[in-house]
């Protein structure tokens, strides 16, 4: 016996309970779906904004060590720092959230060279009135260190947010073909029923 043959053997009753059980696991699997996209949408949104962060702690650092070269006064050489331990604090909390082993180096590229460029502006600090040449080689280093973290930072942002636009070309991709099969086969529901309905209708009027 063919399985549409056995389909249509089956009471309309049930026929209406199947389609209605099948259209509520659609939608629960849509969901499920929706559910997990948000997910990652949101940690992913998590890890740009921390990146974010601490590139902005950078930067700031790198203005307060210039307000040290200027002024020489020791609260910039140690605001420099507390701001670049801020930005080594949000690697930290990245890591918790990144997945790819890539991702992970970078966030302890971040916390390394945070460690780095303080021990340079230590240095800086304690030799700020020697000769203007060594000043200048140890900014050189402290200005490459700072590059270095902040294009890791940018690095981390960047990526989080192509892999953003790929999620979402994806999910919409996914809903589109999931919506299709669904009318394909609320099309066929709907029309096995109304046949099942209508042919008795039908034969009995030819009967008569």
């Amino acid at each position: 016996m063919s399985i549409a043959r056995s389909f249509n053997n089956i009471a309309v009753g049930k026929k209406l309970a199947a389609g209605f059980a099948f259209v509520v696991v659609l939608a629960i699997v849509i969901a499920a779906f929706g559910i997990n996209t948000l997910s990652q949408y949101h940690e992913r949104s998590l890890i740009v904004a921390g990146a974010s962060s601490a590139e902005s702690s950078l930067l700031m650092a790198r203005a307060e060590e210039k307000n040290f070269q200027l002024r020489r006064r020791s609260e910039f050489a140690r605001e420099a720092k507390s701001l670049a331990n801020g930005a080594a604090k949000e690697a930290e909390a990245l890591m918790e959230l990144l997945v790819v082993p890539a991702d992970d180096a970078r966030a302890q590229g971040i916390i390394d060279g945070v460690a780095d460029y303080n021990r340079l502006i230590d240095d800086l600090e304690s030799r700020i009135n020697d000769l203007p040449m060594v000043v200048e080689a140890i900014e050189e280093k402290l200005q490459t260190k700072a590059r270095e973290i902040v294009g890791l930072a940018v690095e981390l942002q960047e990526i989080q947010v192509n892999r953003m636009e790929e999620q979402y070309n994806g999910a919409v991709n996914t809903l589109v073909t999931i919506t299709v099969v669904i009318a394909a086969l609320a099309a066929l529901i709907g029309w096995s029923l109304t046949r099942n309905i209508t042919s008795p209708i039908r034969e009995t009027v030819d009967i008569a």
